[in-house]
């Protein structure tokens, strides 16, 4: 049920609603109908972001049918996964739980049904990231997202390259989290890899994961590793984003952290600088930038950077100046 019915039609779909609601007994049509009706209000409802009422008429649908005795079909499942995400929405863990069991229940029963093994393969996203955020189950998680790389062929060509990318980030993600760096970079540089073969290098998405891997691996310590990445994310961002934008001020930072992390203060110097120049020129076009709380840490940050590379370098001098006498 993916009619898009604005929100101004609501009172015309209420309407209808009531009549259908005086007749006891309705034929498979006038379901079908009225179906159409319930979830057309909790369509409408979500996008005005009335999650209860939306989740009180996708109720009613499965009401509806199982009063008539129609059960576990994929219009079902398809139900029970709206709940779900509505359910995650309202931090309503167990219940999102129930409904995700309950569409994988039915998707399984219907595996010859191409569009239930699609909705599968969204229904083991979900239960993975539940399990990996609310119940800190991460071997649980990695094989449901595993299962669902075995399975990625029942996908269209179409959503593939950003499901693929999506699974491998968050598998990335889980590994992280059970500080395994190797696999973590491994899964990352796996989403690297396809967005550069379907995006192209200079892409929004390959920028994302060249920043993504300079940043986790700086962050562990590991700034050696993390430069070729960091550096060829200076490359790639004026490409993507206009020279005088956050990204490429950004790029230049994370560069510069990275140089500072490895005792580089020329090269670390040069990038702080090149930020700072970014930097004058988004805030002469947009001074309110100057208050964004991330904006200001950053140049709080590069300007203490600055500061120790001048003191390091005034105590080198002093030590050579004591050396030579």
């Amino acid at each position: 049920m993916k009619n898009d019915v604005p929100s101004k039609e609501l009172p015309r779909f209420t309407k209808i609603m009531k009549k259908y609601s005086k007749c006891k007994d309705l034929t498979d049509s006038e379901i079908q109908s009225v179906s159409l009706i319930l979830n057309n209000l909790a369509d409408a409802h979500e996008r005005g972001a009335n999650s209860p009422k939306a989740y009180r008429y996708l109720i009613e649908d499965e009401d509806l049918f199982m009063k008539a005795g129609i059960k576990d079909t994929f219009h079902r499942a398809e139900n029970h996964y709206k709940r779900a995400m509505i359910d995650k929405f309202q931090r309503n863990w167990i219940q999102e739980e129930n409904n995700l069991n309950e569409t994988f229940r039915i998707c399984q029963l219907l595996e010859d049904n191409p569009k239930a093994r699609s909705l599968m393969l969204d229904c083991k996203c979900a239960l993975a990231y539940l399990f990996w955020t609310q119940r800190t189950d991460f071997d649980r998680a990695l094989s449901l997202y595993n299962s669902v790389l075995e399975n990625i062929g029942d996908l269209s060509e179409k959503v593939l390259p950003d499901y693929l990318m999506e699974v491998h980030k968050m598998i990335g993600h889980i590994h992280s989290k059970k500080n395994d760096i190797d696999k973590a970079i491994d899964s990352w540089t796996k989403c690297l890899e396809l967005a550069i073969k379907y995006y192209g290098e200079n892409s929004n998405h390959a920028y994302t994961f060249y920043d993504h891997i300079a940043t986790f691996l700086r962050q562990r310590g590991q700034s050696q590793r993390a430069l070729p990445y960091a550096q060829k994310n200076v490359e790639v961002a004026p490409k993507v984003f206009s020279k005088d934008s956050i990204e490429v001020l950004y790029s230049h930072t994370m560069l510069g952290h990275v140089y500072l992390a490895l005792k580089d203060d020329t090269q670390a110097l040069n990038s702080y600088q090149k930020a700072l120049e970014i930097y004058k020129v988004i805030y002469d076009k947009s001074p309110e930038y100057y208050y964004g709380v991330w904006i200001y840490r950053e140049m709080e940050m590069i300007q203490v950077s600055i500061d120790d590379i001048a003191k390091r370098k005034q105590s080198n001098e002093k030590q050579n100046n004591i050396r030579e006498k």
